[in-house]
């Protein structure tokens, strides 16, 4: 197991992530901390960094390296952007933290910092176009990139930091701030003749700013998931929340459900920028990427290590795989047996397709609580499955999978609290899938076997399961049968299972 620790120097904020990476290339948080520092505030004005968010960084960043220190990291990657790039002083910085700390700051030129923010998020996000947007202090970063590569990009001279003291958005947003505001940020995409040419593509938000969005509007609409990650909204609901945020005075903005404290005096004028950009471009969905330019550099050094994502749900559910010790052949197995019930079944079952990710999910993580506890595994896998950080699936699949789940051995009604995302159309086809998993589960471990050796028959009255096994023990069948009523409640029908002569 090796340990990276990856340290952000933003015009905002400076943070420190330390991952650990295993031996297959997978990793995982061990450390996240984050200090308001605001490096950028005035270097628009001035050209220089001032002496006390000097002082104020190197301190931040000796306490960050001790803390790299005590967990033994055995790799430090530190990075400055906007703030540090643009100011004609960062070198007094650098240097003293070179010299003192005997860590080596990398300054990110623009380019840059959009290649890692998609890296990032391309890794990340089952997303193959789009435009994104990387909104940090000083400096916005656009990005329309194609097949998950860059197409074209763009540093613009702004961020949540400089907007704020152009505009002192810090308190309730007059008419005057706002109108100086648009005029800004649209005369800055003006200059990009390629974002007018970007089409019905969705706009994926990376960065703090993009993510308190977010927060805001699931807090604001009850979202049942605490899941920002892949959160979608409409250009519809960017514009009521800078309608909401921007009659509000700083003290009524601390107190808004879901919007950090560190960003209330900055947060509108952000705000106003996305709400702009999408006017701009006549874009109508926002895909929140949870993982940005510190994550695209961690995925760089992945890259120099030999691993490469080229399918991101399957990448991702093979690190959760190994993060929970579970086996990856037996949940392959479970899968490929679910999927020939599923086709045999169709005319059953009457759900026309569904899809692969959430029968994959259920197969691979269906024992995945069994860890916490063996007899409320399915009860524990649903709060593991929800939270394992799986990217790659839309939230609504990965409640299904979890759901699924956490059916297997008896139904529930947990499904009613999450009716915002999922209908009754939903809970049926999931108690359906529920008993489907269930029976494959038992055919993999009493068995042991693997779909070649499954046929499946339905008739008007049953559906029968072939096995080739002429060995078979009827102790073994009687297993699967004990699931028989459920398969009743489910399909109308009975639930048979024979040996089949292999000569």
């Amino acid at each position: 197991m090796k340990k990276i620790g990856i340290i952000d120097i933003g015009s905002n904020s400076i943070r420190l992530v330390i991952f650990n990476v295993s031996p297959a290339k997978n990793f995982s948080v061990i450390e996240d901390v984050k200090e308001s520092v605001r490096l950028g505030e005035g270097v628009n004005n001035t050209g220089k960094l001032k002496l006390k968010k000097i002082n104020l960084a190197y301190h931040t960043l000796k306490i960050f390296k001790g803390i790299c220190d005590q967990n033994e990291t055995d790799e430090i990657i530190a990075f400055a952007t906007a703030a540090v790039r643009n100011a004609t002083n960062s070198n007094r910085l650098i240097a003293k933290v070179e010299k003192e700390l005997k860590m080596k700051i990398n300054i990110f030129s623009g380019e840059e910092e959009a290649y890692y923010s998609l890296l990032g998020a391309t890794n990340t996000l089952d997303v193959a176009e789009g435009l994104l947007i990387d909104m940090g202090g000083a400096s916005t970063e656009l990005v329309w990139f194609k097949n998950r590569r860059v197409y074209k990009w763009v540093s613009l001279n702004f961020g949540s930091v400089t907007l704020a003291q152009l505009a002192k958005v810090k308190e309730r947003l007059t008419d005057y701030a706002e109108k100086k505001l648009k005029n800004h940020v649209i005369s800055e995409y003006e200059k990009v003749p390629w974002l007018k040419e970007v089409g019905d593509l969705p706009l994926i938000g990376v960065g703090g700013t993009i993510r308190n969005m977010a927060k805001v509007h699931s807090v604001m609409c009850e979202y049942p998931l605490n899941i920002l990650h892949n959160y979608s909204l409409k250009d519809g609901d960017v514009s009521e929340i800078f309608e909401y945020v921007k009659r509000k005075t700083y003290l009524h903005k601390l107190e808004i459900p879901g919007l950090s404290k560190s960003r209330a005096d900055i947060f509108t004028g952000a705000l106003c920028a996305v709400v702009e950009l999408l006017k701009f471009t006549e874009l109508e969905m926002v895909i929140i990427s949870g993982s940005g330019i510190r994550e695209g550099v961690l995925y760089q050094k992945l890259n120099e290590y030999g691993k490469h994502v080229e399918n991101v749900f399957e990448s991702s559910l093979l690190d959760v795989v190994e993060h929970f010790d579970l086996s990856k052949e037996k949940g392959e197995r479970i899968y490929k047996i679910f999927m020939k019930i599923f086709e045999a079944m169709k005319p059953l079952h009457g759900i026309p397709e569904i899809e692969e990710k959430v029968i994959k999910t259920a197969s691979y993580l269906g024992r995945v609580g069994v860890n916490i506890n063996y007899y409320d595994g399915p009860l524990h896998s649903f709060y593991m499955i929800i939270n394992s950080g799986l990217k790659g699936i839309k939230h609504r699949k990965l409640l299904m999978a979890a759901l699924i789940v956490s059916q297997q051995d008896k139904f529930n009604d947990m499904a009613k609290d999450y009716g915002s995302i999922l209908g009754k159309k939903d809970i049926r086809v999931m108690e359906k899938l529920s008993v489907m998993l269930r029976i494959s589960k038992i055919f993999n471990r009493v068995f042991l076997l693997d779909s070649e050796r499954l046929s499946i028959e339905v008739d008007d009255e049953s559906v029968t399961f072939h096995i080739e096994n002429e060995d078979l023990l009827d102790v073994q069948i009687s297993r699967v049968l004990m699931s028989g009523k459920r398969f009743r409640e489910a399909f109308g029908k009975q639930l048979i299972v024979t040996k089949k002569n292999t000569h």
